[in-house]
């Protein structure tokens, strides 16, 4: 699964077909009643955030590739399938009575769609035009429904967009539906309408926590929150390096950075190095950032938030949603120089860290009334996913030339999406649009990547370019 930023993806040539809701889809929308399911915590957040700056988009997609052209109605008839399967592509929320954010649900058989050729033959350039507009207008909370699905047809081949709003969807959930599309979409002799094998009926509701309600471990996690946001006078972490915006203010789009840090063999050997050390690669990842920051002038500790799925229970395992919930995590390299004598320090780091996954966003949010206080939009983040496992559960990935595609948007700090994929690891930067901001993640990365490769540096062939090789600050 290849990250980037929709200004970066140019599907080839070809002609874009579009599915529309049906009048009984819609009818269907209109007539539902209230669940009375509660919004989730990340549900909460991306509604007020989509309130706040109405013409904000914040959704995700994924596109992959078929070996053929595919014939319209199969197209219709599996993403049909596909929005059946899952339950959260059965919901979408409205304004209720009250005035306040509401979830319904329409019947499993509601979901129906109609396909046609949106305009004529199609240039990279314009497809990716014609397929951002189509996810802006349909991909918001409020909308429904609000995903939407398209595809390129060619001569010998198909790509295949699927849209989300972010409600419906997290990282996880892309590679999933990649591959559980490539699965519908290729089956020689499935009949229409029917059900994929591995898609019945999915947990229904998304989760921020990754323990039951009654788990005793619940107050240390508190603990954890409370000493995190203490260290930061109540706010949030912002990237500690000047990124040329005045405090609390954000810079014009940027779309964001994305390249190779590692080769596959490159990766797995700094693997071996991480856990030769008793790591992880992922806690190797935090060592490298926190001493590359330092490096840079940074002043110790590293403070940032780390995403964390909440998949743990069987039944989640290939459920399209938000299973997510975001940890703090303070990590201090001390006098560490090298990536084997700082993980230590990020192995324990990261142990607290995940400590606060027992505590739902919700309740940690309500418990900190009045501690935390965040004067930026955004937050420094670090995200990880090996992708090349996920959506699959150990079998062999079937979806061809998979991507997450996300909304580029304004910010006001920077933001980090590493992945692991079988072509070694990559890495997808958010930052804002200024040449202070373009410097210093420039010469950040630079030094991350330096670090990893120090790591392995007896390995020759880790030392190859990278796929946008870094230049030096002016």
């Amino acid at each position: 699964m290849h990250v980037i930023d929709v200004d970066d993806y140019r599907p080839p040539p070809g002609r874009l077909f579009a599915l529309t809701p049906t009048a009984a889809m819609l009818s269907a929308a209109a007539r539902a009643p209230a669940t009375g399911d509660p919004l989730s915590a990340n549900e909460e957040f991306h509604l007020a955030a989509a309130l706040q700056r109405p013409q904000a988009r914040s959704w995700l997609a994924c596109a992959f590739d078929l070996p053929f052209r595919a014939d319209p109605a199969v197209l219709r008839d599996g993403l049909t399938t596909f929005a059946r399967c899952h339950p959260t592509l059965r919901t979408g929320l409205r304004t209720g009575p009250d005035g306040r954010a509401e979830r319904f649900a329409v019947p499993a058989d509601a979901p129906g769609f109609t396909i046609a050729e949106v305009g004529g033959a199609q240039t990279p350039d314009g497809l990716r035009k014609r397929l951002t507009a189509l996810l802006d207008r349909a991909c918001r909370p409020l909308a429904w429904p609000s995903y939407a699905f398209a595809a390129v047809l060619r001569e010998a081949g198909t790509t295949v967009v699927c849209g989300f709003d972010h409600c419906h969807t997290d990282a996880h959930s892309l590679a999933i539906a990649a591959e559980e599309l490539t699965g519908i979409l290729t089956a020689p002799t499935r009949p229409r309408g029917s059900r994929p094998a591995p898609a019945a009926d999915r947990a229904t509701r998304p989760t921020d926590s990754a323990s039951e309600p009654g788990d005793p471990d619940r107050s240390r996690a508190l603990e954890v929150w409370e000493r995190f946001l203490a260290d930061g006078d109540g706010d949030l972490p912002t990237f500690p390096l000047p990124l040329g915006t005045a405090p609390g203010g954000s810079a014009p789009p940027r779309h964001g950075d994305h390249r190779r840090l590692l080769d596959a063999a490159g990766t797995a050997l700094l693997e071996q190095h991480c856990r030769q050390a008793d790591g992880t690669l992922f806690t190797g990842l935090l060592a490298a950032t926190a001493l590359a920051l330092r490096e840079l002038g940074a002043p110790p500790p590293l403070r940032l938030l780390v995403p964390l799925h909440t998949r743990q229970r069987p039944q989640l395992a290939r459920a399209i949603g938000w299973f997510t919930t975001v940890a703090p995590l303070t990590l201090d390299p001390a006098g560490a120089a090298t990536l084997a004598a700082a993980l230590p320090a990020a192995r324990a780091a990261f142990r607290r860290s995940r400590e606060t996954a027992r505590l739902p966003l919700a309740a940690t949010v309500t418990a900190l009334e009045g501690r935390l206080r965040p004067t930026g939009g955004d937050l420094f983040m670090l995200s990880y996913l090996d992708y090349r496992t996920v959506g699959t559960i150990g079998e062999p990935p079937r979806a061809r030339n998979p991507h997450h595609i996300s909304r580029a948007t304004a910010a006001d700090t920077v933001q980090l999406w590493l992945s692991r994929t079988r072509h070694g690891l990559f890495v997808r930067t958010r930052h804002p649009g200024t040449a202070t901001a373009d410097r210093t993640v420039a010469r950040f990365l630079h030094a991350v990547h330096q670090h990893l490769t120090e790591a392995i540096d007896d390995i020759p062939r880790t030392r190859q370019p990278m796929e946008r090789p870094f230049t030096a600050p002016g």
